[in-house]
């Protein structure tokens, strides 16, 4: 049985930047201490991303999402220029996952 799913991956041009995420029921997010809270969507759900700037200057998002009584997203998205975290975070939105209403559970998909 699947317990959790993780995704990395890189933005490809013209977009820039980093996104990664962890589907599951159990996540261990904790935003950075040194975060800004600001709101915003994920696709068609609400999110309170927390949003920090790296040593390095990197700016990082991170925010965790509620799919259901169980499912969670935890997600970090990060680049070096505002806009660009903004585009990540609007082209993550439109997977199936986050645009799409939850399938029910079935027999063929347990979870």
């Amino acid at each position: 049985m699947v317990d959790f799913e993780l995704y990395n991956g890189k933005a490809n041009a013209p977009l820039a930047g980093n996104v990664g995420f962890y589907v599951g029921g159990h996540p261990s997010f904790k935003p950075p201490s040194n975060s800004i809270e600001t709101h915003g969507h994920l696709g068609r759900y609400d999110a309170k991303w927390y949003r920090s700037i790296a040593a390095d200057s990197t700016i990082k998002q991170a925010a965790l999402i509620r799919l259901d009584d169980y499912w969670r997203v935890d997600i970090r998205v990060s680049a070096n220029r505002q806009v660009d975290v903004d585009r990540l975070i609007e082209a993550v939105g439109h997977l199936p996952l986050f645009a799409n209403l939850p399938r029910p559970i079935s027999a063929d998909r347990p979870w």
